[in-house]
């Protein structure tokens, strides 16, 4: 389990389990995604509103395992919270992708859904290896995290009814 300890305007103040030294660094500087860093700053200061736990889950890959993480976000005195990424399960894949060189392509894909944004629109990844032949390069892309509009949604309605 990784933890961090955010202040009131989401910079980091502790970690633990953190592979690098990030104290001081803003928790949003990782993150590329506008829509995706809108909604979590959304939940974070819900958290410290209503003082009381919000918990969602993800995917977040790396090249030796698929892996699924619960997140907790707990309040704490003076607006500060606590992360706590969880990893809940992981697969190790066949062949790491270490092995593998990168291509120049670059894609987003939903962290919670695996879907790939495509000319504005998230479709399954299975219609993505296909329509924009991710495969044909010489090497494999990268990904980098959104969300799309399904999990947006599917996280606004788990807001809704933890503000309830």
């Amino acid at each position: 389990m990784e933890t961090y300890i955010l202040d009131r305007l989401n910079n980091i103040v502790a970690t633990e389990n953190v592979k690098y030294n990030i104290v001081g660094v803003n928790y949003f500087d990782f993150s590329y995604d506008e829509v995706l860093v809108n909604i979590l700053k959304d939940i974070f200061d819900k958290v410290r509103i209503n003082e009381k736990t919000f918990s969602i889950t993800y995917r977040c890959d790396n090249d030796d395992y698929v892996r699924y993480f619960k997140l907790n976000i707990i309040p704490m005195k003076n607006q500060m919270i606590k992360l706590e990424h969880i990893l809940t399960k992981q697969t190790k894949r066949k062949t790491s992708l270490k092995n593998f060189s990168r291509s120049s392509k670059n894609y987003k894909m939903c962290a919670w859904c695996n879907k790939i944004l495509h000319n504005g629109k998230y479709i399954e990844i299975e219609h993505a290896i296909n329509e924009l032949n991710i495969f044909d390069d010489e090497g494999i892309p990268s990904f980098t995290h959104g969300i799309c509009e399904s999990c947006i949604s599917k996280i606004d309605r788990e807001l809704t009814s933890y503000e309830l």
